[in-house]
Order: structure tokens, then C-alpha cells, then sequence
């Protein structure tokens, strides 16, 4: 009886083991595998909303320095623009993109999405 559980508990550290050093070995392999990444958002009179947009996204824990997050203004008529604006000052990898006047093909959404993918 004795020896039937010795083995049992071996063989349970041993799969214990198996699956502690996989884990490592993933978080290490995923690392180095991590591709730049843009976000595209088009925003038109987001004032209340956009701060907790982006805020959500700098909580991420994907590497910043491969982020790339452009928000497109579609002629908002709040302050969204100068809340983009404060935020892309002290995070370079945010690029605001005012939308001025309409493309004659792409309206609306479309055309904010559009003109932040041309950036």
C-alpha cells in the first residue's frame, strides 16, 4: 500500500512539474512573438466617453512601444479633439487625425476610418 502511494505521488509532482515548466516555457515563447498592433478609431462629439476609451487601452499589457492608436475626429463639436490631443502629448504612439471636410465617396464613419488608415 505504501509503495502504491509513493508512486501515485510521484508521478502527480512529476505531471505537477511537467505543466510549471510548459507554462515558462510559453510566456517566454509568447514574448518574442508579439507583432505591432494599430487601433483604429473614428470619434465624432466622444467627450464623455473617449478618456475611458483610451485609458482602457493603456491598461492593456501589450508593449507599447509596438502600439499604434490613431483616432480619427469626424468634425466633432465638443471638446474631443483637445482630450485626443492631451493624451497623444504624453503618449507618442497616439496620433490624432481631424477630419475637416467629407470625402465625396466615404461619409460618416467610412470616411473617418478611411482618412486614419491614410495617416
Amino acid at each position: 500500500m505504501y509503495s502504491l502511494f509513493l508512486l501515485l505521488s510521484v508521478f502527480y509532482y512529476l505531471i505537477l512539474f511537467s505543466f510549471i515548466i510548459g507554462i515558462f516555457r510559453l510566456s517566454n515563447k509568447r514574448d518574442n512573438n508579439l507583432k505591432p498592433i494599430s487601433i483604429i478609431v473614428a470619434a465624432r462629439n466622444e467627450a464623455k466617453n473617449i478618456s475611458h476609451l483610451i485609458e482602457s487601452i493603456l491598461l492593456q499589457d501589450y508593449p507599447r512601444e509596438l502600439i499604434e492608436l490613431v483616432i480619427a475626429d469626424d468634425r466633432s463639436e465638443d471638446k474631443t479633439s483637445d482630450i485626443i490631443m492631451q493624451y497623444a502629448r504624453q503618449y507618442p504612439f497616439i496620433k490624432l487625425v481631424k477630419i475637416t471636410k467629407n470625402h465625396p465617396d466615404l461619409v460618416g464613419k467610412k470616411g473617418a476610418i478611411d482618412a486614419a488608415i491614410n495617416v
